[in-house]
């Protein structure tokens, strides 16, 4: 219940928050606190606590509650929440800070002006504390094996993926069972998380009385962060089970956001919504507002008022809106979440709800070294838009070429046909044989070794074709795999080099398959590249291959440009170079108006080569209205 006596008003302009005293002289089960106003600006040294609202096993249960004490009156607070304060009662904690109770939730205007201070909040407290929720069977093997992950990240990380892939044949198995259901729980996905543990001054997470530092979590799962597909694969094939998907985005994001505050590094706020979204809200809104107490290079997030009066919807396209007008530039639009799954937004506003999405092409969006290595496709052309409503976006571009034929994508199911649609001449653009193979290559990774951040070396064409090879030899000697028919049949789909070549190597590029292609190039290669064949490690190309590919196909173009564009793009796509995007991006005509399908790589398109064509008059400048 609100009364007069549990929530008095705050004064904004003094930085006022309210803090739990959890009164410590009351032995029964029932939680006594009061309520005190302070001052973020000289604050009693206080605990933050992190956790979430409801079921945080993660099990789907139906929310429940229990009844504190809160100065004096009967208030029904989350049983999760009530389980936490429990616990720190039982440490001898005094003061707390927990959103459910330290803010008036019934009060809209004072929600937004809370949350824009949630960063501080969390910032200036002596400890964060994360509640993991209650202890289960084998939630203590969970901790200690994080532990241990920790202690062998400290010894030496030169063996650890060694180590790690010894722990995967049976004799870890209970310990990544715990791993597994640990990471099941709804913490590891909340929005809320990154500013809340990021900032922090000193995290230590509690799951039941177990209790571990901050540091032992960020070093045993930084440990595993870089092979969770690897080890969930291996986990499935070996242990019929794997560790659940949503965490590593999440995991990962955080971990590389706490490494640049360390470290000085503020980084834009599209690179922190990107690489946290992984996380979910309660209310889509907060995927928004539940980030902008991330330390960012950009001023946008500062003029973001969190407003709870307006719909997801049009947070998002606010939010949208502002950064293009604060930045002068269209990225934003483009950013790879997943557009088909709500269909009220317009194409031009990405939902930033979704979590399953692409990952970014642009470099410096995936953590390029290279800061020069950016793509400029709009060379240093400023963005030419307005916004005739708040559905319609009019930007100024121009039409470079159209989709003329489109590979698979690593998720499609069933054994594909041969393409009807197949791409004519590509020697115009890419002159000899090596010069196509190389465009070929180059898109399939967007010329980038994703591993460290830097361009593609050409280490990665030799390590591409020696793949498509090896599966060709595979099939020649078993033509009807019994595995790669089982999961065709039921509907598995693999996101490897060499399962993608399978369904595209009868594409043809420019007269000849892909397949003719590779063993073009392969037969061709120099004493030099064939070195690099003895080398073990393909893991840098299969990475970036699987980071751009996931839900992108290979494309080529009427003029006989190759590339990758997003899975919903088709033929007859235009391809457009926009003022002010960095990519060139796929629009759909649609009547008088376009859809925005998303970015695109297309080699010898990327860095300002099409501005050149422009300047020579080869194109011709136009307002795109796109909805």
């Amino acid at each position: 219940m609100e009364g007069s006596n549990v929530y008095q008003p705050l004064n904004h302009h003094n930085d006022e928050i309210r803090l739990l005293e959890i009164l410590q002289d009351f032995d029964g089960e029932t939680v006594r606190c009061n309520l005190v106003v302070t001052s973020l600006i000289n604050p009693a040294a206080y605990v933050a606590l992190s956790y979430t609202w409801v079921d945080p096993l993660g099990v789907g249960a139906p929310p429940a509650y229990e009844d504190v004490v809160l100065n004096g009156e009967l208030f029904a607070a989350g049983r999760n929440l009530v389980d936490a304060l429990r616990y720190l009662r039982s440490q001898g904690t005094r003061w707390i800070w927990a959103d459910a109770l330290s803010i008036n939730q019934s009060d809209l205007e004072e929600r937004g002006q809370q949350v824009l201070r949630m960063g501080q909040v969390y910032e200036k407290a002596k400890q964060v504390v994360v509640w993991l929720g209650p202890a289960t069977n084998d939630s203590d093997t969970a901790l200690q094996f994080i532990e241990t992950l920790a202690g062998q990240k400290r010894v030496s990380e030169d063996t650890a993926a060694q180590w790690l892939n010894d722990t995967l044949y049976r004799t870890h198995t209970n310990e990544w069972k715990a791993i597994a259901n640990l990471l099941k729980r709804r913490w590891w996905t909340r929005a809320w998380v990154v500013q809340e543990t990021v900032r922090a001054k000193e995290v230590n997470f509690v799951c039941g009385q177990h209790a571990i530092s901050g540091a032992q979590v960020e070093d045993g799962m930084g440990l595993i962060a870089p092979y969770f597909g690897f080890i969930s694969e291996s986990l499935q094939i070996y242990e019929q089970f794997s560790l659940p998907d949503g965490p590593s985005d999440a995991i990962n994001g955080t971990r590389v956001i706490s490494q640049d505050i360390r470290h000085g590094v503020k980084r834009g706020i599209l690179y922190c919504l990107l690489h946290t979204r992984g996380t979910t809200a309660t209310d889509d809104r907060d995927c928004i507002y539940g980030k902008l107490g991330l330390p960012s290079e950009e001023s946008s997030n500062s003029q973001i008022f969190p407003n709870y009066r307006k719909s997801a919807k049009e947070v998002f396209t606010d939010f949208t809106t502002l950064h293009m007008q604060t930045t002068q530039k269209l990225d934003v639009m483009c950013q790879p979440f997943d557009r088909p799954i709500e269909k009220s937004l317009p194409s031009w506003v990405p939902n930033w709800k979704a979590q399953d999405g692409m990952q970014p092409l642009q470099p410096s969006m995936a953590g390029a070294k290279l800061a020069d290595y950016d793509f400029h496709a709009s060379g240093s052309l400023s963005a030419v838009m307005h916004f005739p409503d708040n559905d319609t976006l009019v930007v100024r571009g121009f039409i470079v070429d159209r989709i003329e034929s489109i590979g698979y994508t690593s998720e499609d199911r069933g054994q594909p046909a041969q393409l009807e649609h197949q791409s004519n001449d590509l020697s115009a653009i890419y002159p000899g044989q090596r010069g196509v193979f190389d465009a070929l290559w180059r898109s399939l990774v967007a010329d980038q070794n994703r591993t460290d951040g830097t361009k593609a070396c050409d280490n990665f064409g030799v390590k591409f074709a020696a793949l498509c090879i090896e599966k060709d030899k595979e099939l020649d000697s078993d033509p009807f795999p019994l595995a790669e028919i089982l999961e065709t049949s039921l509907g598995i789909t693999n996101t490897g080099v060499k399962d993608w070549y399978i369904r595209s190597r009868n594409l043809r590029l420019g007269g000849k398959s892909l397949r003719q292609w590779v063993h073009d190039a392969f037969s061709s290669m120099t004493t030099h590249e064939e070195a690099i064949l003895q080398e073990n490690s393909n893991h840098a190309f299969e990475r970036s291959f699987h980071s751009v590919n996931r839900k992108r196909r290979l494309v080529t173009t009427d003029h006989g440009y190759i590339g990758v564009a997003p899975a919903g793009a088709q033929l007859k796509d235009l391809v457009c170079v926009l003022k002010g995007l960095g990519t060139p991006a796929i629009l759909r005509q649609k009547g008088a108006d376009y859809e925005l399908i998303g970015e695109c790589y297309i080699h010898s398109l990327m860095h300002g080569e099409a501005i050149d064509m422009l300047d020579r008059k080869e194109f011709q400048l136009q307002d795109f209205t796109i909805r």
